[in-house]
């Protein structure tokens, strides 16, 4: 199936002989899925470049007799149409040089490295916009790394040596040449890595759209009105005295209209970049005011350990949860506390608290609630939050006292549409309204 969503009368401009996007013939290889043990039952290798296709049949055995004389004649292959057969040594082709599809070769005769699909995908209909072979190899380490070592021999297509053959593809390199043959804009290029990368549902969903166009298609339609209204602009000052008087009023409305739509584009940056890194939420108070419990909880794990013993956790302890689509990195920090009684290993993870907290997105102050805010949550607190809104930083109520993050910070109701609460008596996690604060108190857990 044709696996571009443009006009195909427009893909003839890549017809000329030996396209690539270096200009120098390069061939390109290198394995498109993970390579680990187990990691499954199909391993793909995947070419592009002028001669994909060469190489390719260098090396592979189709089932198929009509194949394999279509390999002997030099015709090109049916593109997008898989082909089932063996991927072999060519060194064991018997009797001198001779290719793995000639007619007399025996097939019980070549040293067999596994059993392949192969899926040629011709210019420009492919993800490259030049001739792509994908080999659909068995899964695991061992077989794939063996087909790929036949593929990267230098005397593949040349028993000299000589001539050009097939290199390992740079990291990137297939999507960076859909980019410079015109197969993807540049926020489609981008959206590949996000993704690929994405952690949560939402991240997906927001990238898949991305590469679909829709971040570029609001920029194209701004900018395609812009020149419309320059035009409209030019004409007037070219033609003043053969048109009509120019409706002020109009145009003024249009560019509000078109910097309103290029507004609302800039302002899905920073959720963009959520989506993508996640967001660090650090989980502060003094100590024992059951932080820890609350990690625990929330990632339902058992990564902190609780003790009614003061100052347990020592030093930061991570977690990863999902809130509401976005991936979110919980940091559990030493109980902060100072004056006397503090050695010297607690006044280190204190320091290493402030520093989690000041480097967070979020900060979430756990507070005990059976005994509400004290003077020592308030000296747990002295250097993160500060009271009032005297740097326009977002404010946060814990136990009726108004404080503001020191630095511009995403509150829990920006970040999701729900936040988590620990139900003290349960021990567990309940799901709640964004603003349902209990009654102003911080839980413990």
């Amino acid at each position: 199936t044709d696996d571009d969503d443009d006009d195909d009368d427009a893909d003839d401009e890549y017809d000329d002989d030996g396209f690539s996007s270096y200009g120098d013939g390069d061939t390109i290889v290198a394995i498109a899925t993970p390579v680990v043990p187990n990691a499954g039952g199909v391993a793909i290798i995947r070419l592009s470049g002028p001669r994909a296709v060469e190489a390719a049949r260098a090396v592979f055995r189709p089932a198929s007799r009509a194949a394999r004389a279509a390999a002997r004649e030099g015709a090109p292959p049916s593109s997008h149409m898989a082909l089932y057969g063996v991927v072999v040594d060519p060194i064991s082709v018997p009797n001198g040089p001779r290719r793995v599809n000639d007619e007399d070769v025996d097939a019980d005769s070549l040293d067999v490295v596994d059993e392949v699909l192969v899926l040629p995908m011709l210019r420009p209909r492919s993800y490259t916009a030049e001739d792509v072979v994908e080999i659909h190899c068995h899964g695991g380490s061992v077989c794939v790394q063996r087909v790929l070592s036949l593929l990267t021999r230098r005397d593949l297509l040349d028993p000299s040596g000589g001539a050009a053959g097939v290199r390992l593809a740079r990291p990137g390199e297939f999507t960076l040449r859909a980019f410079l043959n015109g197969r993807l804009d540049l926020t489609q290029a981008e959206a590949v890595h996000s993704l690929v990368t994405a952690r949560t549902e939402r991240a997906a969903d927001g990238a898949l759209a991305a590469l679909r166009g829709g971040l570029a298609s609001p920029v194209r339609d701004a900018r395609a009105r812009c020149v419309d209204l320059l035009a409209e602009l030019e004409a007037r000052l070219d033609f003043e005295d053969e048109t009509t008087p120019l409706d002020t009023d109009a145009v003024a409305a249009e560019v509000r209209a078109v910097r309103a739509d290029v507004a609302g584009v800039l302002a899905t940056a920073r959720r963009g970049k959520l989506l993508d890194t996640g967001v660090t939420v650090a989980i502060v108070g003094r100590p024992n005011a059951g932080k820890s419990s609350l990690l625990n909880a929330w990632s339902r794990s058992e990564r902190a350990i609780v003790t009614p013993i003061a100052g347990t956790t020592r030093d930061v302890v991570e977690a990863r949860v999902e809130c509401a689509g976005l991936p979110v990195t919980l940091l559990d920090t030493a109980g902060i506390r100072r004056g006397a009684g503090v050695d010297e290993v607690e006044a280190i993870g204190v320091r290493r608290s402030v520093a989690a907290a000041t480097g967070a997105d979020a900060v979430i102050v756990v507070v005990d609630s059976t005994e509400g805010w004290t003077a020592a949550d308030a000296d747990a607190c002295a250097g993160i939050l500060h009271r009032g809104d005297d740097d326009g930083g977002d404010g946060v109520n814990i136990g009726g006292a108004a404080f503001g993050f020191r630095r511009p910070a995403w509150s829990l109701t920006s970040m999701a549409a729900r936040h988590r609460r620990v139900n003290r008596g349960g021990g567990r996690v309940e799901n709640s309204k964004a603003g349902d604060s209990g009654g102003g108190e911080a839980p413990a857990g």
